[in-house]
């Protein structure tokens, strides 16, 4: 139960949207406002896990010496997931990463039949998996907090 509106939780799930102060009924469509697996969006990039714990090294919520390859490959796992893919005839990816924001819109992947939806970072960040640690330094993340009660800055 989530207390809204119908027409407002179907809105938001089919993509068609009020126009301006007509009723309901009369909606503009919006392609692709949710995903959830049209384009691979499902698939496990390694790219997301690498780019996931780079934002929490520059943020110093883990260590930015760990082994974020060998962390990627022991949790996200594209061959099972290709593996499970090919049993419902779902064309994946061929490759376990790719370079994340170099999209604004839909693209092709490696398989000529696989297009991918757009994937540009709000900042137009590219992140290359790769290039981690340089994009480590890259971010500008203050290295203390401010202090309240006596804690000690990071």
């Amino acid at each position: 139960y989530v207390n809204t509106p119908a027409e407002i939780l179907r809105a938001g799930l089919t993509g068609r949207w009020p126009t301006g102060s007509e009723p309901i009924t009369t909606s503009q469509a919006a392609d692709d406002v949710l995903v959830f697996h049209r384009y691979a969006a499902n698939f496990p990039w390694r790219s997301h896990a690498l780019w996931f714990m780079a934002q929490m090294a520059a943020c110093r919520q883990i260590e930015p010496d760990l082994d974020f390859s060998a962390l990627a490959a022991q949790v996200y796992r594209p061959d099972l997931y290709r593996q499970a893919a090919r049993t419902l005839d779902i064309v994946c990816p061929a490759v376990d990463s790719k370079v994340e924001g170099e999209h604004r819109t839909g693209w092709h992947c490696q398989n000529a039949s696989l297009t991918l939806g757009a994937d540009r970072f709000l900042d137009d960040a590219r992140f290359d998996p790769a290039a981690v640690r340089d994009y480590i330094q890259r971010q500008h993340v203050p290295l203390s907090r401010p202090t309240q009660h006596g804690e000690q800055p990071l």
